[in-house]
This record gives structure tokens, C-alpha cells and sequence, in this order.
């Protein structure tokens, strides 16, 4: 993973925490899904964890007979942000959990999240494309799942990913992928000029390296043994238009004009691209599941 993600979120995961409603009560930093029965903030933060959760129950298939009775599943969260993700599917699943991030302000935030709560979990910082960051993952045995949430569109190399987390899951392993998942058209074109300026403020201010649309990941995961067995899309799950939005389009506006980068700036420029692309379907949000074969 650049350089430019690390500091991207040992700029910015202080303010996510800070002023994101729902991420200030939760530790949370991904989006809010506002799916079926959900009626508050603290719950829209947690439907994409109860959805993983779900996922692995469903998915994973009972041990082998004559395995490690006293083994515990072993899962990891790539792109753990300060562990609050971590927190939620180990006490869900009764797993220990390693995660990763590449960002030194998270290591230390969801440590010391994970230190208090006493679940059995443990935070690395690095590169998750990092062969030597995936095997310290699975230093006591092939991993039982592993989730990705808004992080997958960081890595430098999706294929060096998939290769990677391949390598580290068991045979009927899970892994689970939630981001925003490009439509064709954006990554291939043709597009219109608006949505070319929208696509890579996109892709510069969220600092996204891995651009692939569904069919894209689909072929790429098969290749390295991971086969798609799930997708559900939470597009219209995700808020749209709310006063901050219409706030951070007015200022997005002249901040592309002034040319103003770094922080903050990225963050609401991106976002508000972001915005605009998913409201016209040409990126939605869901998540992907993929078992090992």
C-alpha cells in the first residue's frame, strides 16, 4: 500500500472520529447503512458487521472431524481502522481477530480500543499486500475468514491481494469485500467530461489504487482460487443529500478551482465525487464473498 493511504488516515482519523455522527458513539469510520430495520445511528454503523457476521456463520463450513477441538476460529480484519470492527464479529463469533492497518494513529487507537475490551484481538501496522504482514496474520494457522471494509480500493496491487489472502486462508475459507465497486463504464469509459472530473477526484482524493469493476474482481479472485459464492448491493442503504453533503459540495466546488490538496480537502473533494457517482449508479456500494477453494 503507498504511502499517500497512511497518511491520508493519520491525517483524517481523528476528524472522522471526531465529527462523523455515528463514529463518534461507535468507532466506527466506514458508512452508516440505513438497510431493514434499522432506526438510529449506533445501528446503521453496525448493519455492514451484522452482515459479515451473518456471512461467516452461513458460509463456514463445520471443522473437519479429527481437528483441534480446543482451536478457535481465527479471523482478521485488513483495513481495521481503531478496531472497532474488530471488536464487534470477535465478541459475535467468539474469534480472535487479527487486524491491519497501514496507519500508525489507528494502530495505536485500536490497540489500546482492544486492550480495554479485553476481546482476543490484536493490531498490526503495515501494508496488507505485504506477504510478510499476511504471514504474521496466520502465524498460528490458515485463517477461518478474513473482512475488508472500505479498504480493499486502497491496495497498490489487487492481484498481489488476492494472491496473498489466498495463500493465508484454509480450503472453504471466507473472505468478504465491502467498498464502492466501479461500474464498467467508469473504468473503461467511454464517459462524458463531467464524469471523467468526477471519476478522478474520486480516485485522487480517496486515494484509491485498486479500480476494478465487478466482473474485473470476479475473474481476478478466481484466478488465485477465491470463488464468488455472494453479493449483496447497500447502495440505497447509503444517505444521500444530508446538510453536511450540500455543505461539502458548495466548498468542493472552489476548493478543485483553488487547486487545494492534502486532508481534509481530499477527503470532502473525493467524497463529494463519491457522492455523485454512486447517485448515478456508476459506482455502488456492496459487498462480495469469496470462498477458498
Amino acid at each position: 500500500m503507498s504511502d499517500d493511504v497512511a497518511e491520508y488516515y493519520n491525517q483524517n482519523t481523528t476528524s472522522f472520529l471526531r465529527f462523523g455522527r455515528g463514529s463518534r458513539t461507535t468507532g466506527s469510520i466506514h458508512r452508516a447503512l440505513w438497510g431493514p430495520g434499522v432506526t438510529s445511528h449506533a445501528q446503521a454503523m453496525d448493519y455492514v458487521h451484522t452482515r459479515i457476521i451473518t456471512a461467516f456463520q452461513n458460509t463456514m463450513p463445520a471443522r473437519e472431524t479429527g481437528g483441534d477441538p480446543q482451536r478457535s476460529v481465527q479471523l482478521a480484519d485488513l483495513g481495521c481502522g481503531v478496531g472497532a470492527s474488530m471488536q464487534r464479529v470477535s465478541a459475535a463469533l467468539d474469534a480472535e481477530v487479527s487486524g491491519v492497518t497501514v496507519s500508525s494513529v489507528q494502530q495505536r487507537l485500536a490497540t489500546a480500543r482492544c486492550a480495554s475490551s479485553r476481546r482476543r484481538c490484536r493490531v498490526l501496522t503495515g501494508d496488507f499486500t505485504d506477504p510478510t504482514v499476511l504471514g504474521a496474520l496466520a502465524d498460528r494457522g490458515p485463517l477461518d475468514g478474513i473482512w475488508m471494509i472500505e479498504a480493499y480500493n486502497h491496495a497498490h496491487d489487487g492481484d498481489e491481494l488476492l494472491q496473498g489472502i489466498a495463500t493465508i486462508l484454509r480450503p472453504g475459507g471466507i473472505l468478504a469485500i465491502c467498498d464502492d465497486i466501479p461500474d464498467d463504464r467508469l473504468v473503461n469509459g467511454p464517459l462524458n467530461r463531467r464524469e471523467t472530473r468526477r471519476r478522478e477526484e474520486f480516485v485522487n482524493g480517496w486515494h484509491v489504487h485498486t479500480f476494478w469493476s465487478p466482473e474485473m474482481l470476479r475473474r481476478r479472485a478466481e484466478a488465485h482460487g477465491l470463488e464468488l459464492i455472494g453479493h449483496e448491493d447497500y447502495s440505497n442503504y447509503v444517505a444521500v443529500d444530508r446538510p453536511r453533503d450540500l455543505l461539502v459540495r458548495a466548498i468542493a466546488g472552489p476548493a478543485r478551482r483553488l487547486h487545494l490538496r492534502g486532508g481534509e480537502w481530499d477527503n470532502m473533494r473525493g467524497g463529494n465525487a463519491l457522492q455523485q457517482l454512486s447517485k448515478s449508479r456508476l459506482i455502488r456500494y456492496a459487498m462480495y464473498l469469496f470462498r477458498r477453494r
